[in-house]
């Protein structure tokens, strides 16, 4: 296959400007990675953990002593503060720990003994793993992957991001330090990089991003029953009710959709408050977008979006939503800043059918929808298309967990995100309960052969 696109740049969206040309990976590139990362594999995977965790220490200690290089990329690349960049790099770091910390009790032999019957449970490595990420999160997204990967003896073939290729070569080229040739290899490139390394003889894909390219991927995946590992970039919805703290509600809500820092994929795509509440609510909430500005300066309270097509984009859907009925009771107009911004946003009169401005990252734009009562709020979230959690406000805690049950969703938040509010993990205090859903985790990068014999 011949690739169209041969470049891509890099630009960053905060200013506009261009930070680099960067060149895509051909077919032939992509064969050699494969084949290098077949080649790594026969060795890799037959090498004691003991060993990988001290290459391991190494990519940690260079990531330490990067870290300020590293944050300046993400900065440029995908418009967070340098501040948030590096809590995402401190974050990354701790899960790197994390894995570490559990990789001898998932990897390690369990014998289990009934008389002369042994049973030996043996976890193994997939084989070549394809990973595919977002732009979001540039560096803990990837790392998430490449840990428990490649410490569970599996070799990689990473594709960033074509909006931050320059922070995924920074990880391969510090993985790439420590770990022997053709353990991990990086190609770029746009959607037609990711199609040819797809369709290739790897044995496992991992990937993380748009809603749209994920069934792309599921559908290649099937053909050829091969296991895929996925984490579809989705929203979630804000349930407010009348009894809740309203002024917290709307705070949270400016929070999560006007300055979203540290995962920008996880604001509130809808908001459902009940009536009686509704109009205090919505005063709330333009005073707290008072808050929030864009200065041009390097210092910026709110996020641009990625680039000035999904801008304008938005902007399309934001007219059409005024024209179907929808209010704008502050925003909805563009930013004089450099960079691709967006002034916060607030809609009013949002109903079931205003299907618009469907994101698959976060945007400065609140959909406030009424609804009559906790029952109707919960069909509506239920409905969602692009849940992945909710948020319930009230002041009656058994009301709220009551709501939770009911709803149809695996995370919840009851006056607070659904998302832990630390940015990193004290792996010398992990709570059993994260501890557990780190392992499950690790476990889809491995295969369970389960082998039982009579000690006659």
């Amino acid at each position: 296959m011949l690739m169209k696109k041969k470049f891509i740049l890099d630009v960053n969206p905060s200013n506009g400007e261009i930070i680099e040309k960067i060149k895509c990976s051909s077919t032939a590139e992509i064969a050699s990675a494969l084949k290098l990362a077949k080649k790594a594999f026969k060795t890799w995977s037959d090498t004691p953990l003991k060993n990988k965790l001290i290459i391991f220490r190494k990519i940690l200690r260079d990531l330490e002593k990067d870290k300020k290089e590293i944050a300046k990329i993400i900065s440029s690349e995908v418009g967070k503060s340098y501040e948030s960049a590096l809590k995402e790099i401190e974050a990354s770091i701790s899960l790197i720990e994390v894995n570490c910390l559990i990789s001898s009790d998932i990897l390690n032999n369990i014998n289990n003994r009934e008389g002369n019957i042994v049973t030996e449970m043996v976890r193994e490595p997939i084989g070549v793993c394809a990973l595919i990420t977002t732009w979001n999160n540039p560096l803990k997204m990837p790392v998430s992957i490449l840990s428990p990967a490649i410490l569970s003896g599996n070799t990689v073939i990473f594709k960033p991001s074509e909006y931050a290729p320059i922070s995924g070569k920074k990880i391969f080229e510090i993985y790439n330090r420590s770990l022997p040739r053709g353990v991990i290899n990086i190609v770029q490139g746009v959607e037609e990089v990711s199609d040819v390394l797809i369709n290739s003889d790897i044995n496992f894909i991992s990937f993380s991003g748009r809603k749209e390219i994920g069934k792309k991927i599921m559908s290649s995946a099937c053909n050829k029953l091969m296991k895929v590992i996925s984490e579809i970039n989705g929203k979630y919805s804000m349930i407010v009710l009348n009894d809740s703290n309203l002024k917290k509600a709307a705070s949270y809500a400016a929070e999560s959709c006007f300055r979203n820092l540290d995962n920008l994929s996880c604001s509130p795509d809808r908001i459902f408050v009940e009536d009686k509440c509704i109009s205090k609510f919505e005063d709330y909430l333009i005073s707290e977008s008072k808050k929030y500005k864009i200065n041009g300066s390097n210092k910026i309270d709110i996020n641009p979006i990625i680039n000035d097509e999904s801008r304008n984009h938005i902007f399309q859907q934001i007219e059409e939503a005024k024209k179907r009925g929808v209010k704008v009771l502050s925003g909805g107009i563009k930013s004089n800043a450099k960079g691709f911004f967006i002034e916060p946003t607030i809609l009013s009169g949002v109903t079931d059918k205003h299907n618009f401005i469907n994101s698959d990252y976060n945007i400065p734009v609140v959909r406030i929808q009424k609804v009559k009562s906790k029952d109707e709020a919960v069909e509506k979230a239920n409905n969602f298309s692009l849940k992945s959690g909710v948020t319930i406000w009230t002041s009656n805690i058994s009301k709220a967990v009551d709501i939770a049950k009911k709803l149809d969703i695996e995370k919840i938040g009851i006056n607070q995100g659904f998302r832990s509010n630390n940015h990193t993990i004290k792996t010398s205090n992990l709570a059993e309960i994260e501890k557990n859903e780190f392992i499950e985790r690790f476990k889809v990068f491995t295969r369970q052969k389960r082998i039982t014999y009579n000690k006659i």
